[in-house]
């Protein structure tokens, strides 16, 4: 016998419609989500997560255990110094040093200053023993030209008047005919450095040593060379001796100068 089917209502019917509807987009939704994230698998064991988290060669640590960045350190922003306008500096002025006159050094005389001209000469080495007197400045009329000249005594050597005495500070100069007039200085050219002079003041003795000779040309020389033969007999800082005489022998065209200076008594 066939089984007979209930005929379900209209209502009925549409309700089933709606539910299975609702079952096949439920079933629908599940699949969707298993295919984008994979079947749902069961819990990891603690194995499980052992591995999972052990190091790897090429695993770097997990973002919990790596070491944090520095945080950057920041830089200070310099402070702005405001920029003055350049004022003028005035110049230093430095004042000019006042000049101090170079003072005059007084030689300290060897021998105690004498109270007098010298009176006498000796040379030992030329066998000179001579007398002295003080001359002056003359004029001479020389072919019309006046001419002024030191003046000559015979038979002795002249000291020239207003020089150092024996034992200043100065030019002492002492002058002597060499082929006239007792020919006191004949022999002067003969002096050689280092000889002995003396000079005597009364009693007094005053040793010099010779210390340089030479000539002087006199007939012929030109204005110059005569100013400048004049500068050996002029005043001097030093204390020095110095004799004049005319040479050669037979004339007179030349002077014969030697200079000598203070020595102390041996």
């Amino acid at each position: 016998m066939l089984p007979s089917f209930q005929v379900m209502s209209e209502d009925t019917v549409r309700r089933v419609e709606w539910l299975i509807a609702s079952l096949v987009c439920a079933l629908l939704i599940v699949g969707y989500q298993q295919g984008v994230h994979g079947v749902a698998s069961a819990p990891d064991s603690p194995s499980d997560i052992a591995r999972d988290w052990a190091p790897k060669p090429d695993d770097s640590l997990p973002r919990a255990l790596e070491t944090p960045s520095p945080w950057p350190t920041r830089t200070a922003t310099p402070t702005l110094t405001p920029t003055m306008p350049n004022t003028p500096v005035p110049p230093t002025v430095t004042p000019t040093p006042t000049l101090s006159p170079t003072p005059t050094i007084t030689p300290t005389p060897i021998h105690a200053a004498a109270g007098g001209p010298p009176t006498r000469i000796t040379a030992p080495s030329i066998e000179l023993d001579a007398p002295v007197e003080v001359v002056s400045i003359i004029e001479r009329d020389v072919d019309g030209v006046i001419q002024r000249q030191w003046g000559t005594v015979d038979n002795a050597a002249g000291f020239h008047q207003g020089m150092a005495w024996p034992g200043e500070a100065g030019n002492t100069v002492l002058s002597g005919h060499n082929n006239i007039g007792g020919e006191v200085f004949k022999s002067l050219h003969e002096l050689v450095v280092g000889d002995e002079v003396y000079l005597w003041v009364g009693n007094s003795p005053y040793r010099y040593l010779v210390a340089d000779t030479f000539r002087v040309p006199i007939k012929g020389a030109s204005p110059e060379v005569l100013e400048a033969n004049l500068a050996h007999i002029q005043p001097t800082d030093d204390q020095r001796l110095t004799l004049v005489t005319c040479w050669p022998p037979w004339s007179n065209t030349h002077r014969t100068i030697v200079i000598a200076y203070p020595a102390p008594w041996d």
